[in-house]
């Protein structure tokens, strides 16, 4: 990488990723949003990377900082978003993910984060219809999945309705 440019940091980051040196591309990440503070996606990966590893504390401040870079960046929201509903408060996640996907309607992470929050504070239709939006906000990515989601649909809903996911 070229040590004064930091979007080389970021995709020396992000290829880091792609070959699993979550370490290295820490680092990367770090020298990007260094060199480009005023980077939402830099902190947002950093973030995304740093959660996991379990440090949601330090992942949540960097969120923090890309949303107050970038306040309709929905990447940020749905990763603050995983984090409350990992933590247990999917009350606080749903509106970081309703924002989500107001800001990025085919965003299919917000989807399914939304669907998990839903269900989590005892919403269960609202959970089915978050994954409805999930199937087809997949389907748009890969049209090839519609098999491997019609298959499963039946018994996610049937879970759902019952309670039981």
């Amino acid at each position: 990488a070229y040590p004064q440019d930091a979007e080389a940091y970021y995709m020396l980051a992000l290829m880091e990723q792609d070959s699993d040196l979550n370490q290295e591309a820490i680092q990367a990440l770090q020298e990007c949003v260094r060199l480009k503070p005023d980077y939402a996606p830099g902190w947002t990966t950093l973030a995304r990377d740093q959660m996991n590893f379990g440090k949601l504390e330090l992942a949540r401040a960097n969120l923090k900082r890309a949303l107050a870079i970038d306040p309709h960046y929905a990447l940020a929201h749905v990763a603050l978003g995983e984090i409350e509903n990992r933590e247990g408060h999917p009350d606080l996640a749903l509106p970081l993910l309703r924002l989500a996907i107001k800001e990025d309607p085919n965003n299919v992470a917000a989807y399914y984060q939304l669907a998990s929050a839903e269900r989590r504070t005892g919403h269960l239709q609202a959970a089915q219809k978050a994954r409805g939006c999930l199937d087809q906000a997949t389907l748009q990515l890969d049209p090839g999945l519609r098999d491997l989601i019609a298959q499963t649909q039946a018994a996610v809903d049937s879970a759902l309705l019952s309670h039981r996911v």
